[in-house]
């Protein structure tokens, strides 16, 4: 299994980054279940940042822990849906989130092989 190196964490953040504005910007009444597992690894992200952190099998672990949990049947990404009544504006914001959840998928691919 290969994991993440140091240099692919800045963009994988910053994609964390953006789903998470995303969300909020959707001024939903709910905040959804899944967005405090992007919040975790966007924060662990900055954390391993800031202080140098070195352990990157611990960080790749829980990135691949985190994103599991927030894609959970029921309550995560999968399940998530974007309620707007206007369906051409539905259809770019559907469009805009699978756009970024590829994003980070594409990154966390490699942890998986």
């Amino acid at each position: 299994m290969r994991g993440l190196t140091k240099e692919e964490l800045e963009p994988l953040k910053n994609l964390l980054e953006e789903l998470s504005v995303f969300v909020k910007e959707l001024h939903i009444e709910e905040i959804p279940y899944f967005s405090r597992f992007i919040e975790n690894m966007k924060n662990n992200l900055e954390i391993c940042r800031l202080v140098h952190y070195e352990d990157w099998e611990q960080m790749n672990h829980l990135l691949k822990r985190d994103w599991s949990a927030a894609n959970q049947t029921l309550i995560g990404i999968p399940d998530f849906d974007i309620c707007v009544e206007n369906p051409v504006e539905k259809e770019e914001l559907n469009c805009r989130f699978l756009e970024l959840v590829s994003g980070i998928e594409s990154y966390l691919w490699k942890l998986k092989e």
